[in-house]
């Protein structure tokens, strides 16, 4: 149950932005773009899950 609360939160929200991101590396047809746009992507996602696992 845990982890389908933030699922249930997440995708509404994310999947219209993944689905737009994804659009425009279909559209590229380059590869280092297509790369670049989903790297940051993922990274956007990661960083606010990250943020709780500082050192203390």
């Amino acid at each position: 149950m845990i982890g389908l609360s933030p699922g249930a939160v997440w995708t509404p929200c994310a999947g219209p932005v993944l689905a737009s991101i994804l659009a425009q590396v279909v559209r590229a047809g380059d590869p280092g773009r297509s790369a670049l746009l989903v790297s940051l992507y993922a990274l956007g996602a990661a960083l606010p899950k990250g943020s709780g696992m500082r050192a203390r």
